[in-house]
């Protein structure tokens, strides 16, 4: 197998390809539908099974939002005793005494969230914490005992009889290796209960947040609350097509051309702005769901593609690609903030229906994703964060719609997300405002599951440095095209000439 990693801190890519040819002769594909088990190198192209994850929705069977349900088992976290079975370990560097010291405030994001409490007791992980800390402070001791020893050993080496003593002291250190070593085991068990526990739970959330399912208005741009007839059976929209999804539509002649403009022109204003322009794949593996907090295996708003190697998620342009580059990386202090965005296609599970409802509801789209990284402190990631919702404003506001900013509440953040800000147009035919930008502050919930660092010293090189600080991690969608289009339609901001039949 060929792989392509960037890499920063070190060579995982090797590792991977090593670990992959040793085991490739075992390796076996039974889940390809239509397909007998199947070598991996048969020559035969790969047979996709593509299926979506139905678990947790975004509201109960009481049409209460909730948000998506975590699990107490993770592939972010490998135990010691298996790393010899994967291709490299990844294992998150937790603030276990912020985390538990603050147990009160996770309890209320909790809440605030409406998460479902499975794989989620904060009274387990205090007191797993404490036996780890007093573990640790035994295990101290007896280093120190140890050191002791060393040293007297070697005064004792230097002396000539006093074998008795020699003896006496090499007993006493291999008792203590042997107690440290007991240590070191019940050390690892509990530190394998306390990972899945921990990393189930979600980012604080900042104090503006509001508590509840309303979002917060923040700002009114234009006179919105027109009422127009809806734009569905414009010429350029072809729907009802047998072969294809009933929720999904084809757009024809100059309607293509103006999304493809739209695309221009908002991919120049990141770049006047100082992003750097991205091109990534479409799937990724179930880790990356993980990272931002999510249960892979149960979230409903991810469609699944079993491949010949691994089950892969289909996600599109999404954030998921700009984790998977910075994953593992040791960024230089002067390189900060990072900006970056990409442009593509991106797939939604959610957004599926049984029948064509419009541009702006569909379960794929166009859109361009914003990424950044900024400093590990609070100040420095909400400064970026308004500096990117200043950004999308005046790129929202170039199309003379009528737009408002919300402050998302706290039910419809991600467990990842400490808080989020959303742009919305008008859309007359819906009388409503639907969501066409966002950007969100995840601080470092991510950066140290993923271990995206910088030199604490800022004088100090990314390679020489030896204390490194987690960054703040920016993330969001700039622009969500289809949505722009609709409300344009709406306004007949559009002069499209009847595609031809």
């Amino acid at each position: 197998m060929e792989m392509c990693v960037k890499l920063r801190s070190f060579d995982v890519a090797r590792r991977i390809n090593s670990y992959m040819h040793i085991r490739k002769m075992h390796y076996s594909v039974m889940s390809v539908r239509n397909s007998a088990p199947s070598q991996r190198n048969d020559d035969r192209l790969p047979c996709l099974e593509v299926r979506r994850h139905r678990g947790a929705g975004l509201r109960n069977e009481k049409g209460v939002t909730v948000a998506p349900r975590r699990c107490s088992s993770t592939s972010l976290y490998t135990p010691p005793a298996e790393g010899e079975n994967v291709p490299f370990v990844l294992k998150p560097e937790l603030d276990f005494n912020a985390l538990l010291r603050d147990g009160e405030k996770f309890e209320k994001s909790i809440e605030a969230r409406n998460m479902e409490l499975e794989g989620i007791n904060i009274p387990e992980m205090i007191s797993i914490w404490k036996e780890v800390c007093d573990l640790e402070e035994q295990k101290n001791q007896m280093e120190r005992k140890k050191k002791a020893l060393n040293t007297r050993a070697k005064e004792l080496s230097k002396q000539k009889g006093g074998s008795v003593t020699k003896e006496k002291v090499q007993l006493e250190g291999r008792k203590i290796r042997e107690e440290v070593k007991s240590l070191n085991t019940s050390l690892n068990g509990l530190m394998n209960r306390l990972y899945p526990l921990a990393l189930a739970l979600p980012n604080s959330l900042h104090n503006a947040v509001p508590v509840g399912d309303e979002n917060v208005v923040k700002e009114t741009v234009g006179d919105g609350l027109v009422s127009l007839e809806s734009r569905k059976e414009h010429p350029s929209i072809s729907t009802h097509h047998p072969m294809v999804h009933p929720g999904y539509c084809y757009t024809e002649g100059e309607l293509v051309i103006k999304e493809l403009d739209l695309v221009l022109s908002a991919a120049s204003h990141l770049t006047s702005n100082g992003f750097t322009r991205f091109a990534m794949p479409d799937m990724y593996k179930p880790l990356l769901r993980e990272a931002l907090g999510l249960n892979a295996e149960e979230f409903n708003e991810t469609y699944a593609i079993q491949t010949r190697e691994n089950l892969m998620h289909l996600a599109g342009t999404s954030p998921m690609g700009f984790l998977a580059y910075y994953m593992n990386s040791v960024l230089e202090a002067s390189d900060l903030p990072q900006r970056c965005f990409a442009v593509g296609r991106h797939y939604n599970a959610a957004a599926e229906s049984a029948k064509f409802q419009g541009l702006h509801h569909q379960y794929q789209d166009s859109r361009l994703e914003i990424f950044g990284v900024s400093e590990g402190a609070e100040d420095s990631s909400n400064a970026l964060l308004f500096q990117y919702l200043h950004i999308v404003t005046d790129l929202i506001s170039t199309f003379d719609l009528p737009f408002r900013v919300v402050e998302v509440s706290s039910r419809n953040l991600l467990p990842c997300m400490h808080r989020q800000m959303a742009v919305e147009l008008w859309i007359p035919s819906e009388r409503n405002y639907i969501e066409v930008a966002n950007v969100c502050n995840c601080t470092d919930f991510i950066s140290r599951r993923l271990k995206i660092r910088y030199p604490t010293n800022p004088r100090e090189s990314a390679a020489q440095s030896r204390k490194r600080s987690f960054g703040h991690t920016i993330h969001g969608t700039a622009l969500k095209t289809s949505v722009l289009l609709s409300a344009m339609l709406d306004y007949g901001a559009l002069d499209l000439k009847e595609a031809k039949s």
